[in-house]
This record gives structure tokens, sequence and C-alpha cells, in this order.
């Protein structure tokens, strides 16, 4: 692998803004006008995004404002004489009244540099729920759990029903933990339980580490190993709290 490749291999999970919206449009064979009251009907500011600089940085934005204001721009662009305009490629814009085409490519391009991220956008439930978006690759190295769902749901042709719902249950269930103890399971839907202990039986397996005592603090164990890149990275975890994580993926017992 070349330097610009190991450079530009995480833009593989993020999708610009201009990208995103036009392929809502063209793969759904829906308005442009539609989609973007819909994403702002349901708030789609609540998800992050992403500012790309030309040298491949990638920072994160620290207010929503500016993706309402994108979407707001395009439907005033759209209101009245083109809101039934579907982008059918970028021949299309020659379609659209009067002088909105020009208007409209001139804006979507000056925002060029912002983005989201492929596997958040999989996790918001207005998108998810009705199939709207069709990411035909992703690659999501060293992710938390969810994205590695995410990786799963992208490898389907048609993604099913089974998974969308296990994505949902764990995205609801890291937003609920968010404002429990960090030992407390009670918050974390049931039925999200299989689909955690097996992405964490298979990282286990991965790590090669000694999971026989998951609670464990003496090195080389998986527990101890867990602990010490969360508290360097920031984000502390009481070694009782992984503890009880960790247990639970020593029931599991593979069929021979």
């Amino acid at each position: 692998m070349g330097l610009m490749d190991k450079v530009t291999k995480p833009l593989e999970n993020y999708i610009s803004f201009e990208d995103f919206i036009c392929q809502l449009s063209q793969v759904n064979n829906e308005p442009m006008y539609s989609v973007v009251s819909y994403l702002i009907h349901y708030n789609i500011n609540s998800v992050g995004s992403y500012y790309i600089f030309a040298d491949y940085r990638i920072t994160p934005e620290n207010t929503s404002a500016r993706i309402d204001s994108y979407l707001e721009d395009i439907q005033k662009i759209l209101f009245m004489h083109n809101e039934d305009w579907i982008y059918e490629g970028s021949k299309s814009f020659q379609w659209l009244c009067d002088d909105a085409g020009s208007r409209l490519l001139a804006h979507i391009r000056s925002h060029s540099y912002y983005f989201f991220k492929k596997s958040e956008l999989l996790l918001f439930p207005p998108l998810m729920e009705e199939e709207l978006i069709h990411f035909k690759s992703i690659d999501i190295p060293n992710t938390p759990l969810n994205d590695m769902l995410t990786t799963n749901y992208l490898q389907q042709e048609k993604p099913d029903k089974e998974l969308i719902t296990e994505l949902k249950q764990l995205s609801t269930a890291d937003a609920a933990l968010a404002d429990e103890p960090a030992d407390d399971l009670k918050a974390v839907p049931h039925q999200a339980y299989r689909t955690v202990d097996r992405v964490m039986y298979a990282m286990a397996k991965l790590s090669n580490l000694d999971n026989t005592e998951p609670y464990s603090q003496n090195n080389p164990s998986l527990n101890a190993s867990i602990t010490t890149i969360l508290q360097n990275d920031g984000l502390t975890l009481e070694y009782q709290a992984v503890g009880k994580w960790l247990s639970r993926i020593n029931d599991i017992k593979p069929p021979k």
C-alpha cells in the first residue's frame, strides 16, 4: 500500500453532502425537494458532519447550522417551479426552470469539502427504516461495535429486516447507556445482546488475549488491555463494567 493509499483509505467511510443528496434523489427516484424536506423534518442535523481538507485531514464540525442552511437553501432554489425535479446525473441540472440549475449546482458545489460519515447515516432511523441509502462498499477499520454491524449491513445486496432491527436496537442502547452508569446493563434492549455478544466474541478471538478471568486486571488479560486503551484515549470505563460484558462472551458456544 502506497503512502497516499494510507492517507485516502479512511475517506471511503465518508460521503460528500453533494453525493449524498443526489444519490438519495436518483437511487430512490424521489424529487430532490422532497428529499431535503424529509431530511429537515426528521432533523438530519443530529447526524455529525465533517470537513475534509485538501490534505485529507478530517475534522468534525462543531455546529449543525451548516446542514440546516445547506438543505434550506436547496429548498428555496427548487420551491414552486422545480419541486418535482429528480436528479438523474449532471446533465439533469439543465432541465430546471429559469436559472435554478446553475444556482443549485453552484450551491451544492460550494460545500464540496463537507461530508457525512456513512456508518452514522446508516444508524439514522428515518433513512434506515425506509431503506433509502445504498452504499456499494465501505471499509471501517478499528471502529466501535455499531460500525462493525454497519459493515455487515452493507455486505448484503438488499439489507434484511432483522439486521436493520439489530442496528436500531444497538443505536438505541448506545443512547440509553449515555445517561446510565457505565456498569448498568439494564438499559440495553435484550434483543441487542445477541448481536453485541457475537461481535465481542469475534473481537476477543482476533485479539488473541486471555479472557479466562473476565474481571482480571493483570496483563495480558483482555480486560486489562481494553481498560488501558480506553483510559489512554480519554474514554475511561471501570474494569467491572468491562468484565460484565466479557463474562457474557465466555458463555458463547459455537456449533461444532
